[in-house]
């Protein structure tokens, strides 16, 4: 993320809606799709939480495991993952857009879970 000082604004942090709105029940023809991916866990699951305030079901997927290496005992993770379901793909991501004005390199965005 670019830097900010400690009293900027920060849309995934400060743009709250005064009103919760319950998450619809997707329909059983939907699937999941990712919409955004980061290595800050905490970006992750702030985009999910206004996701769901705002009338969105939204989960994170724990990072992955891409490689492993037993000599080593190291592992490479790949990101955080937000996913909502196909019905509101389009609304999550505008909502993510506005929120996260400008991601960073590394954010990713495919329908692989």
């Amino acid at each position: 993320m670019p830097f900010r000082r400690a009293g900027d604004h920060v849309p995934l942090r400060d743009d709250w809606p005064a009103d919760a709105i319950t998450p619809r029940i997707p329909r059983p023809d939907e699937t999941p799709l990712v919409i955004y991916g980061t290595d800050s866990q905490w970006e992750a699951v702030t985009l999910r939480d206004q996701l769901e305030v705002r009338g969105i079901a939204a989960q994170v997927v724990d990072r992955p495991v891409i490689h492993q290496n037993a000599y080593l005992g190291l592992a490479t993770l790949g990101s955080w993952r937000v996913v909502v379901w196909s019905g509101d793909a389009e609304l999550a991501s505008s909502i993510r857009d506005k929120l996260i004005p400008h991601p960073p390199p590394s954010a990713i965005a495919d329908d692989s879970i």
